[in-house]
């Protein structure tokens, strides 16, 4: 199974997380796993591709975050197309 890993997470959400799982009697952890089980059953409009690319330009105004690893994957794709 998939682990999922959410750095700096607020202090309050995390403690609302904490005070919600012992409300339910069960882990905070497994909490989470019920609150996004929840939430990505509901439905999604499907969206083609093209429609995704846009959507995702317009959110970042035309300009993606940049990484240290999208730059080194970027960086070995040049090198891997020159050779």
């Amino acid at each position: 199974m998939p682990t999922l890993t959410i750095p700096n997470v607020p202090e309050v959400v995390h403690d609302r997380l904490m005070k919600r799982a012992a409300l339910a009697k069960r882990s905070m952890e497994a909490e989470v796993r019920d609150i996004l089980a929840q939430t990505t059953a509901q439905t999604v409009p499907d969206m083609d591709l093209a429609a995704v690319q846009d959507w995702v330009a317009e959110i970042y105004a035309g300009s993606l975050p940049s990484s240290p690893s999208a730059d080194l994957i970027a960086e070995r794709r040049q090198e891997a197309a020159a050779e």
